[in-house]
């Protein structure tokens, strides 16, 4: 039966399917995929660029944490050197910030307490 069921899965035509289609006649090829991502890299840059500028003038003078710099990836990734204060998590909403469990961003690795903040596009060069 399983073996029966696998096979019937592959051969059904659902909507992710054809939205991959869609995909494939949109783009292309991968030369189509490179140059939307860069377009959205043109647009995100600046944003990722504001936030990090923000993390050095008003969190490094205060060491109380390390952020990443992401290169390709899609989250900055704050990590506090002490346990935050629950109310780290409504002031990031009311600014904006969108945060995730932490170590969601990691999920293969040890996890340790993150705030992230993350936008679904290329990180800034």
């Amino acid at each position: 039966m399983w073996s029966l069921s696998k096979q019937l899965f592959a051969q059904q035509i659902e909507p992710d399917k054809m939205n991959q289609l869609r995909h494939v006649r949109y783009f292309k090829n991968a030369a189509g995929i490179h140059a939307q991502m860069e377009f959205h890299a043109q647009i995100l840059r600046p944003k990722f660029r504001a936030v990090l500028d923000a993390l050095d003038r008003e969190i490094r003078p205060l060491g109380i944490g390390a952020w990443d710099v992401p290169n390709g990836g899609y989250f900055i990734g704050f990590t506090p050197w002490r346990a935050a204060p629950s109310g780290l998590s409504p002031l990031c909403q009311e600014a904006g910030v969108v945060l995730t469990a932490a170590g969601s961003t990691y999920p293969y690795k040890e996890t340790r307490p993150t705030a992230v903040s993350g936008w679904p596009h290329p990180a800034p060069h």
